[in-house]
Parts: C-alpha cells; structure tokens; sequence
C-alpha cells in the first residue's frame, strides 16, 4: 500500500513519484474515510475528478484533493493507493477541520477580554480552526505588545470533544508589568516647539504606550500638515526600552517637507477651474501621477471648448523650505465652423 499526502498544488513532485508504478491502472474502487458532520460520503464523492473504471491518473487525483480542500471543512486529505489483481484502489482519508466553538481568557489579563475577543475576532471571525491557534497566540502577543505589555506570557490549551470534534480553546495569559513612557523626544522640523507639539498630540512622561493610539495621533497631525501645504510630511515613531522594559524611550521622527504653492504662469484658467483641474490641495499630494492626470484634464479641458494645440506643462521650483509647481498652459487658437456647407443629397433646406 502506497499513502501520501498533497498539500495543494505544492506537494504535486511528492504525489507523482511514488504512484508511477501505478499510472494509467485502472481504478477498480474509490472509498472515502473520515467524514464531518456537516457533509456526506455522497457529497465528496461528487468532489472527486477520479472515477472507477477510469485509468489512474496524477492529475485527477491532485484535482480531487484540491476540490475537498476548498469545501473548507478539512485541515488534512490523504490518498492511499492500494494496488489489486485487476488494477488499484483508491482511499481517501480527510480529517475534518476542528473549529473552536469557544474561547476563554484566563489569568492576570491587563486589557479586557471583550477587546481580546474581538481583536481575535476581527482575524478569523466566529471559526477559528484548531489549527490557527499558534497564529492566533501570536496575534495576542502583538496586541499585548502594542499596548505597552513587552513581555506577555499565553499559553493556549484546547480541550476536544472527540464525538463532536468541537474544541474549547482557553488563553492562559500572565501579561506582565505596562510600560511607561519614560523619556520624549522630537526630531527633525516642525512648524511647533517641542512642548507644543508634544501637548497637541497629548503624549507626556509617565503615560501607558499605547502604540495604536500614537499612530492615529501622528497620522491625525500628519493630516494636519498636509492640510496646511506640506503635502510630502511623514510623522513617526520608534522606541527603545530599559532592560526590564518597564519604561520606553518614544522618540517622534518628523520630516515637515517644503511648503507647496501651486501656480499658473497665465490667466487661462480661473481659480476656480485651476482648484478642479489641478486638485493638489483637496487631494494633499503632489504624487507624479496626479500631477500628469491634471495636464491630462487641463487638456481635455481646453479641447472640449475648441482649441486643438492645447501645450501643457509643469516644472519645478524649489529651495530648503519652499517648492512652488509652476503650471504652463497654451491653448493655442481656437476653432469656429463658419459656412458650413451640405454636399451631396440635400433633403433639408438650408436654413434647417
């Protein structure tokens, strides 16, 4: 008897050697093994490309395991090929993905188990299977982290019914002393003193890190800089902790940017349509692509009115702390029909 398992398509090398010996024998029978409660043998033999009286053949049987694995309800699928007088059996043994019908937080937590939960949640939703507990672990272990907890302890232990093949999956967490932040620092250039920009984003010595908070923090201030035509700023962190990481050193990393004016080296287009052809400031980018989408509109722009020879460029203007965009626009002549003249059968007046 020959027994092997494919994972997808990965493990096709690993399924072709060892059934050589039996390509193009004819399948005498197919059994299918170790069903879930939510399908029958009837339904995964309509999954199955391998049929009985069929010659063996690689492909089918890879299409087979492929189609049980996408019914979603198996963590494993195994084929044993059992050779006979007249040709080969086939066995295909599938183990029914085990999923946790609840889960359980133990121990000395820090943070609530409803955000836990829904941290969890939010990943794998109301199924996680046996099989994702290590990930799931990991993903504790980053919340935790996030939250100023840098050395949690989670143990996870499952128990299974094995009648039902429901398992109880229960965090055991000891999460540990909460760092602080114990020191601040600004670096690069802001439009703000330190202690200004400190107060506005509301981070001082002594409180919890909370990494996720930070970001929105600095993502909101970012927002902010673009806003007030600093389109390229970027506003991070990094941190250092103590060796008992009790107290983090948050250092906020700020690249302000030059301040951005946009302008036209004509009267052409009014304000109004310079704001919608050219949307810099409602879009806080002065990405290189929407620079070329704007020539792009100008000159749509302009065509649809009747000029043919429309030009339109822009160039650059920059210092330390400035970059101006200078926009060159030349519509060129506009076209009028004048006399339009009907040749061939006229059925319509001219005056029509």
């Amino acid at each position: 008897m020959v027994v092997f398992t494919l994972l997808l398509f990965e493990a096709y090398p690993l399924l072709a050697a060892p059934l050589l010996t039996y390509l193009d024998r004819q399948i005498i029978s197919i059994e299918i093994v170790g069903t879930s409660s939510q399908t029958t043998v009837k339904d995964l033999q309509e999954a199955l490309v391998t049929r009985v009286g069929d010659p063996l053949s690689i492909e089918q049987v890879r299409d087979s395991i492929f189609h049980l694995f996408t019914i979603g309800q198996f963590e494993d699928v195994r084929v044993e090929a059992n050779e006979q007088q007249n040709g080969v059996a086939l066995r295909y043994v599938v183990v029914p993905k085990r999923t946790v019908t609840k889960i359980e937080f133990k121990g000395v937590l820090g943070l609530s188990r409803r955000r836990l939960g829904q941290v969890v949640r939010e990943r794998y939703g109301e199924s996680l299977a046996l099989t994702q507990t290590a990930e799931a672990t990991g993903l504790l272990e980053s919340l935790y982290r996030d939250n100023g907890f840098m050395n949690p302890r989670i143990d996870a232990v499952t128990s299974i019914d094995e009648e039902s093949g429901r398992a109880i999956l229960s965090f055991e967490i000891e999460c540990g002393v909460r760092a602080n932040v114990g020191s601040l620092k600004v670096t690069g250039r802001t439009l703000e003193s330190t202690n200004q920009l400190l107060t506005q984003l509301g981070l001082h010595v002594g409180m919890p890190y909370d990494r996720l908070a930070i970001r929105r923090r600095l993502s909101a201030y970012g927002d902010s800089l673009k806003e007030r035509g600093h389109y390229e700023a970027e506003v991070n962190h990094s941190i250092t902790t103590n060796p008992n990481n009790t107290s983090i050193n948050l250092t906020i990393h700020a690249n302000l940017g030059p301040f951005v004016l946009v302008q036209f080296d004509n009267e052409v287009l009014s304000p109004e349509e310079q704001e919608a052809l050219v949307p810099i400031a409602r879009e806080g980018s002065i990405d290189l692509d929407l620079l070329d989408d704007s020539l792009d509109r100008i000159r749509t722009h302009f065509r649809r009115l009747g000029y043919s020879r429309v030009e339109a460029s822009y160039s650059f203007q920059e210092n330390d702390e400035e970059l101006r965009i200078v926009f060159h626009v030349s519509p060129g002549q506009i076209y009028k029909i004048t006399n339009p003249e009907i040749i061939g059968n006229q059925i319509l007046s001219d005056n029509v």
